[in-house]
């Protein structure tokens, strides 16, 4: 039963689209209301008007229910870009704070640069001296370091390359949204183009 209704009501939206925003409804209640007038003063009724005047309640009925039913799919709409808004300005604070964090894995990536080199010249200083025990426990030391911060330097460089991903994500998905904004856009102008199309059509009594 619910599907029946679903598909009328789809049927009517389709069909009330190409009947404009309920232009000519004020011309068909006064042809209505002239049909009802002179049906009082005439003894026979002319079937072809009474045939138009059936149509104007039709049209008129028909134009009642796409208010409705436009009126429900803007507010469908509606919601759908609210959600939409919510959900970006959330991805956008989300990727702001891992930006965030890749400049702060930077700024460690580069001091565990400069330590590096710090260390190497050290290591070469004391390999210089090679026979004093001090200056080979201290080389012993710094190549452990080196080697610490040798791992720790490929794993921000592993943070830095899923921020990069992140973002070239988030970039797609800006660009996808303003084409969706744009085709909405379009599909606007189109359906203002046939209604003032199907409004040169419109029936009217002689």
């Amino acid at each position: 039963m619910n599907r029946s209704i679903k598909m009328r009501e789809d049927v009517l939206l389709r069909k009330l689209l190409s009947d404009g925003e309920g232009i000519g409804e004020d011309r068909r209640v006064q042809q209505i209301g002239s049909f009802l007038r002179d049906s009082r003063t005439v003894d026979d009724i002319k079937l072809v008007d009474a045939v138009k005047i059936i149509k104007c309640i039709d049209l008129l009925e028909m134009s009642s229910l796409k208010q409705k039913l436009v009126a429900r799919m803007n507010r469908n709409m509606a919601q759908d870009f609210n959600n939409l808004t919510v959900e970006i300005d959330n991805e956008i604070d989300r990727m702001y704070n891992k930006m965030e964090a890749a400049k702060i894995d930077l700024t460690n990536s580069k001091l565990v640069k400069k330590n590096r080199q710090k260390y190497r010249e050290l290591v070469n200083s004391m390999e210089a001296w090679p026979s004093r025990a001090d200056s080979m426990r201290k080389l012993v030391e710094v190549k452990d370091e080196l080697l610490r911060q040798h791992d720790r330097q490929k794993l921000l460089e592993v943070k830095l390359n899923d921020r990069r991903n992140n973002l070239i994500a988030f970039n797609v998905m800006l660009a996808n949204f303003q084409k969706f904004i744009t085709e909405d856009d379009e599909i606007a102008d189109e359906h203002v183009a046939s209604r003032d199309d199907e409004n040169d059509d419109s029936p009217s009594v002689d």
